[in-house]
């Protein structure tokens, strides 16, 4: 046990040695890629001294160790070293215990590795030791960014790496989205991407190995080590959003700013309105403040400091505690909403005058302040009635509410007027009449729509006669009754009724037994139409992140029912959207951003989208934009030069979409645009034209139409030379067998023509000359376009009249670069005929075989997460692109060599939604279990949800006694119309399929009848016949099946459809699944057979049946 315990030792130790090493070779290395003499071994690197003493110089600049020998040639000048080290240590306010310049002289290595870490604590985490532990600290704020992975330890909660790539994404959103998704039994693959990624977009050292995180006895300092680089980047971030929710309080630190106590009272009370009389503290009393504060927060957010009140007003208090602090108190925003609630009723059918019962869960205990924002209410006929709390536990509330009208009623549980789980829940309130028949399945809410059927089911506990039961409906004068004859649902006392509005606005049921009401009736329903809603004003297509918009809503109409109307986001955490009713036919709804990214947003009306919408946002953090300092255009330019600098958009949002705008304004208002080009993934160069007239300029810089910058300067034309002057891009670099430019403005006229202007271009060690062209601008200036053969130095010789200009020989270096413009892309997932499928592995290549050397980057943008890219170098020049998307729509393939898009990209990519036949819809009477022989038998199929598929319609029946055409409906492409018209009498089966499976419910058996005929002619006389062959297409095979007809087990429910003879929309009709078998009917002639049909018949028995069938590829 011994022998184990040692081996951990000595494990953690290693490791631990490794990663202090990393640590202090980061420290000397500076602005080099490693320092010129690594520490390989502290403990015989700092025997001496010397290397102790250039690590505390580094750390301490420009504090510096004085008095030390610097060659130290015995044990005592090593000692002396060791000595000016350590006291330099104490004289910055380290404290030290128990080491030594023995112990370091003596390779201590357990004490030189405490002294190291004692270093990183002060100059890398920078804790002043006011605050709570750094470890409680880091763990604080760490489990705020990352809540999903519930990070109790720096030891085995990172091994798998899958947290590390979760850290690097919440701060560098969109560097790795799917690390939830990543394999945790590939924990070294993890960390390995994890570390890559913060080295990219961080410039994080790996101070661990891979192998090393991914140990179980790593020990926790190495750890904490590594993740110190994390917190400056964290911390700028909080900072960020801290000025978001506070504009109006200056926010400029994690620490001064917030010991008064004062700015965490606005904070409190701008996120949960709980501290209104913030504006009323005085910051000098600040200690009294903060313990209101901390109280308040414990209180409501179940959030305990861990640090006295007192220690929270220092001056000196630890950045890093105070950030954590903050940081839990941003996470518990995310407590206290709806999704904190869920309510359930006991009794959805009920006696009036009967209370209603409601129980609310509580996935956590509130406060008072935060209950008085939750409401239960009964909503009825338009009217709203509150309900009474009667019990009070911290985590079940249970109200009661009465109603006093008979019918449907609605009950709302809302948080801050939004629906919680279970909100809002239908109750049939019935009269003393008729207890016992009651109405169930009513449409969702208390909403149908315009022109279409809704149907509810007529329940009984006793036997009724069906003809006793009677449907009116009312509405705005006008009457709908029904006309049909209910028919009992599977033979039980269930009867399906139904209706199709053609008014909107209320309509009144009443479903009356012997002309008494029954339970439940009159109920109310709201006929809406949201194809005359709309939006009313224009869709943004970007947010912008502490900017919220507002939207007007117009429904069309007025509506009382306060759940027709929903505005949401698919993602909250990026966009919350909330409505607000303005008046009886008008919402109005607020987008407020709070994360960058992309989310759709939906607007429905009755359930249905409103026109133009769901519709795409991309919300945009300007505070992110990364702008060249521009602080060089404060003297002014030259005339004749223009004014270039970079701009860097990653951090910003809308990458690999947007792009910045930037525009340039003289002083005359007159504005011209300047050339924005995209160098790298997010990243821009800005370049204005050259400017020649003296005078002043403004910069302006845009980001998805908001302005991000503004810069001011001067072009001064006295720094001209009087007789000519060099100026443009191409005097400073250029580009192998890429043309480059430049102007030469001088004060003559066709000084090309009069050979006044020569212009040579030659390397300078290999003799290359380049070709030079001259244009002549017709101004006294003209244009020198150059192309160098090969890299190299080269000299650019410019003469004017025989006299070099001023600054001429100019010497430009001229680099190999990747010529994108010579990249091909092509392959399978770029045809423009493509179909490509959601979920599906992706593929196309891309040709740089002519296009020089460069680097190949590729990425994939879209409406949600970035898929991950596998790139493979198949040699001479040729990569594979391999990825698979998981969301659908629109998708873009971003694809740069050498930092410049190649031609054609970014490549649009259709993703389509895997197929699904769940989702289609079919309904219509030609799918009716019986249908009169002189009607037309149309079937309406609805593909619109079911993804990317083919359809395949077949009609089985008797032979030459029908045809079938079919059609596309005006509504939507998707929506296919096909009509068969049976021509004999007896038994059809309609098979429906999508990419080859049955949709549900299909295959459908309907019973053609001739209602002139015999009524002894039964439904078996001319059905079918036995042992007929038929045959199949499937995936372009035809496959040969014995014929079977489908039939109801006794007992089961199956699906129907119903038409009413006032309208000739169909609806679908959900009941009880079908349970089927297979049987084969053998042909028998009924006794009463009408004459007419009997020679007909006898060429049926000898015919096959027929097959009818149409796909179409979607």
């Amino acid at each position: 046990m011994k022998g184990s315990m040692k081996k951990v030792d000595d494990k953690w130790i290693a490791i631990q040695k490794r990663t202090f090493t990393a640590w202090v070779n980061d420290k000397l290395r500076g602005d080099k890629i490693v320092p010129d003499k690594p520490i390989l071994d502290m403990q015989a690197d700092f025997q001496n001294g010397l290397r102790l003493i250039e690590l505390l110089d580094v750390l301490a600049k420009p504090r510096k160790v004085t008095r030390y020998s610097k060659n130290p040639k015995n044990r005592m000048q090593c000692l002396e070293n060791l000595g000016a080290a350590l006291s330099f240590i104490k004289s910055e306010g380290i404290k030290l215990v128990n080491i030594s310049a023995e112990d370091l002289y003596g390779g201590s290595l357990k004490l030189i590795l405490g002294l190291i870490w004692t270093l990183i604590l002060h100059y890398q985490v920078r804790s002043t030791g006011k605050g709570f532990s750094i470890k409680k600290a880091m763990l604080m704020r760490i489990s705020a960014e990352l809540p999903e992975y519930s990070i109790q330890n720096f030891t085995t909660d990172w091994n798998d790496g899958r947290a590390l790539c979760g850290l690097v994404n919440s701060i560098k959103r969109g560097t790795c989205p799917n690390h939830r998704d990543l394999d945790s039994s590939k924990g070294v693959e993890n960390c390995r991407l994890g570390m890559d990624l913060a080295k990219e977009h961080m410039n994080i050292p790996k101070l661990i190995l891979p192998e090393d995180l991914n140990d179980p006895s790593i020990d926790e300092l190495s750890v904490m080590t590594y993740l110190s680089y994390f917190m400056p980047f964290s911390n700028e971030e909080l900072l960020n959003w801290l000025r978001k929710v506070l504009p109006q309080r200056n926010i400029q630190n994690l620490t001064t700013d917030w010991i008064s106590g004062v700015n965490f009272g606005a904070l409190l009370d701008k996120l949960f309105e709980i501290c209104p009389d913030w504006d009323k503290m005085d910051p000098k009393d600040k200690l009294e403040n903060m313990k209101k504060m901390l109280a308040l927060i414990d209180t409501h957010l179940h959030l305990k400091c861990p640090i006295s009140a007192k220690d929270m007003t220092s001056p000196d208090i630890d950045e890093m505690s105070m950030a954590a602090f903050l940081s839990q108190i941003r996470v518990g925003r995310l407590k206290t909403g709806a999704g904190n609630f869920e309510m359930s009723i006991l009794k959805n059918v009920i006696q009036i005058r009967e209370p209603i019962t409601v129980i609310v869960m509580l996935s956590e205990a509130m406060t008072e302040v935060q209950l008085e924002l939750f409401k239960v209410y009964l909503s009825v006929a338009g009217k709203e009635i509150a309900a009474k709390l009667k019990k009070n536990d911290a985590l079940e509330k249970v109200y009661e509410v009465t109603p006093t009208t008979v019918g449907t009623a609605y009950v709302f549980g809302q948080f801050r007027k939004i629906d919680v789980k279970g909100s809002p829940a239908a109750v049939t309130v019935g009269g003393l009449a008729n207890e016992k028949i009651f109405i169930e399945d009513l449409p969702e809410g208390g909403v149908t729509h315009l022109n279409e059927a809704f149907t509810f089911t007529i329940v009984s506990t006793v036997p009724v006669d069906p003809k006793k039961l009677a449907l009116l409906g009312e509405s705005r004068g006008t009457t709908y009754k029904y006309q049909e004859e209910l028919v009992a649902v599977d033979g039980s006392n269930k009867f399906r009724a139904r209706m199709v509005p053609t008014e909107n606005g209320r309509l009144s049921i009443n479903v009356t037994f012997d002309e008494e009401h029954i339970n439940g009736s009159p109920f109310a329903l709201e006929v809406v139409d949201s194809n005359i809603s709309r939006v009313d004003c224009d869709i943004p297509e970007v947010l912008h992140i502490g900017t919220p918009i507002e939207l007007p809503i117009n429904l069309g109409m007025a509506s009382e029912n306060p759940a027709a109307f929903k505005a949401w986001s698919e993602d909250p955490h990026l966009v919350e959207a909330s409505a607000e009713k303005t008046s009886s036919d008008s919402y109005k709804v607020t987008l407020t951003p709070k994360e960058v990214g992309c989310t759709v947003i939906h607007f429905t009306f009755g359930g249905k989208p409103i026109p133009n919408t769901p519709f795409s946002v991309h919300i945009l953090d300007c505070s992110r934009c990364i702008i060249e300092d521009l602080d060089f255009l404060d003297e002014g330019i030259d005339a004749g030069e223009a004014v270039v600098f970079q701009m860097d958009m990653r951090l910003a949002g809308g990458r690999g979409l947007l792009k910045p705008e930037v525009f340039l304004f003289d002083e005359h208002g007159n504005r011209t645009s300047a050339r924005v080009s995209e160098y790298e993934d997010s990243k821009f160069k800005a370049e204005t034209e050259e400017l020649y007239e003296e005078g002043i300029y403004r910069i302006e810089i845009k980001y998805g139409g908001q302005i991000i910058k503004k810069k001011s300067f001067n072009v001064n034309r006295e720094k001209i030379d009087d007789r000519c002057h060099v100026t443009g891009p191409g005097i400073k670099s250029a580009v192998a067998r890429v043309p480059s430019k430049f102007k030469v403005m001088t004060m003559l006229h066709k000084a090309v023509e009069q050979k006044q202007l020569v212009v040579t271009v030659k390397s300078v060690a290999a003799g290359h000359v380049a070709t030079v062209d001259i244009e002549d601008n017709g101004d006294t200036t003209y244009t020198v376009t150059y192309t160098c053969p090969k890299a190299g130095s080269y000299l650019i010789n410019v003469l004017l009249g025989k006299e070099p200009v001023p600054g001429s020989p100019f010497k430009v270096p001229v680099i190999e670069g990747a010529l994108a413009s010579l990249c091909r892309a092509y392959g399978p997932a770029l045809e423009p005929k493509a179909a490509l499928m959601s979920g599906t592995p992706l593929e196309f290549f891309v040709d740089a075989s002519q296009a020089g050397k460069g680097n190949l980057i590729v990425v994939i943008r879209g409406r949600k997460d970035d898929p991950k890219v596998f790139i493979t170098d198949m040699g001479r020049g040729e990569y594979s692109i391999k990825f698979e998307v998981l969301g659908w729509g629109k998708y873009y393939a971003n694809v740069w060599w050498g930092n410049n898009h190649i031609l054609g990209s970014p490549f649009p990519l259709t993703i389509h939604k895997a197929p699904n036949p769940g989702l289609v819809k079919a309904y219509g009477p030609g799918i009716e279990p019986r249908l009169d022989i002189n009607i037309p038998a149309e079937i309406t199929i609805d593909t619109r949800e079911a993804g990317f598929g083919t359809l395949g319609i077949r009609v089985h029946g008797i032979k030459d006694t029908f045809h079938v055409h079919w059609t596309q409906s005006s509504e939507n492409p998707r929506i296919r119309i096909a009509t068969y018209d049976p021509r004999g009498a007896g038994t059809y089966t309609i098979s429906i399929k999508w990419e080859g499976s049955h949709i549900p419910g299909s295959p459908y058996t309907v019973e053609v009848f001739d209602p002139d005929s015999d009524q002894s002619y039964t439904s078996t006389s001319a059905s079918s016949l036995s042992e007929d062959e038929e045959e199949e297409e499937y995936q372009g095979r035809k496959v040969k099946v014995k014929d079977a007809r489908v039939v109801k087990k006794r007992g089961s429910l199956q699906t129907k459809q119903m038409t009413p003879a006032w309208t000739s929309t169909p609806v679908t009709t959900k009941l009880e699944p079908v349970n089927y078998k297979l049987e084969t009917t053998p042909l028998v002639k009924a006794q009463t057979m009408p004459e007419r049909y009997q020679q007909k018949l006898e060429i049926q028995k000898q015919q096959l049946r027929k097959e009818v069938s149409w796909t179409n590829r979607y």
